[in-house]
């Protein structure tokens, strides 16, 4: 039996790929919400993010309706005095699982494929979304065939914050080296420290992408003494 030396947790929306939700799935809610509300695109989508992130902070023992987003729509649109909204989160995510709604992000494709070829090495998806959301634009993008498992709240009963939503991995291979790969300094970088993971985070430098992925390692010091001040490290996109 081949050990497992290292196993990568791979983030999703702005570390590999772009989903649908600001693309596609909000602008048509808020196409519904607005003339009934009075309220602008931005404000509605603030008001989305309030509610998700109240929800994360305190689940009261129900993960998966942290981050269900029909259930949040309907209770924005409902506190918002609408009642009969009628869309469905999912049926807009499947819908528009295709270009130009959704696209993959720094040819994370060709680094997948490069990261495989390892035969120790093990990539699992890492995400705070469902599953019922993030499915669909995986196997949209040709990216799903590229994992060896995907960790998702309705796939595992936890958040990506909790240590459990990691155990099995951590008790599978409890001598790997676990890696935390995401673009979001609480979600993908702070709290795997503190499970004891390894975490590497993805800024975004224009200044990189002529590049092969491949070559940017290499090169990174030289644009880092050229690049006055690297982007803020922001903190945890509220989208699945």
């Amino acid at each position: 039996m081949m050990v497992v030396s290292t196993v990568l947790f791979v983030d999703l929306d702005g570390t590999i790929c772009v989903n649908p939700f600001r693309t596609a799935v909000f602008p048509h809610i808020n196409s519904l919400l607005s003339p009934r509300t009075g309220l602008s695109g931005d404000q509605l989508i603030e008001l989305f993010v309030e509610e998700f992130q109240s929800r994360i902070a305190k689940p009261d023992g129900h993960p998966l309706k942290a981050v269900n987003w029909d259930e949040i729509v309907m209770t924005v649109s409902r506190r918002l005095g609408v009642e009969d909204l009628d869309v469905s989160v999912l049926d807009l995510v499947t819908s528009h699982s295709h270009a130009p709604y959704i696209r993959i992000l720094d040819e994370s494709d060709v680094a997948l494929r490069e990261l495989r070829q390892d035969k120790r090495r093990r990539l699992v998806v890492a995400s705070m979304g469902l599953a019922i959301y993030q499915m669909p634009v995986l196997k949209g993008l040709g990216l799903a065939p590229l994992f060896h498992d995907f960790l998702m709240p309705d796939l595992v009963g936890y958040l990506k914050n909790q240590p459990e939503y990691y155990d099995k991995w951590v008790r599978k291979m409890p001598d790997a080296l676990f890696i935390n790969v995401g673009d979001t300094y609480r979600d993908d970088i702070r709290i795997p420290k503190e499970f004891g993971f390894r975490a590497i985070m993805k800024v975004p430098i224009p200044e990189l992408n002529a590049l092969d992925p491949f070559e940017r390692p290499a090169v990174l010091q030289d644009y880092r003494r050229q690049i006055p001040s690297l982007p803020e490290i922001h903190p945890s996109c509220p989208m699945p």
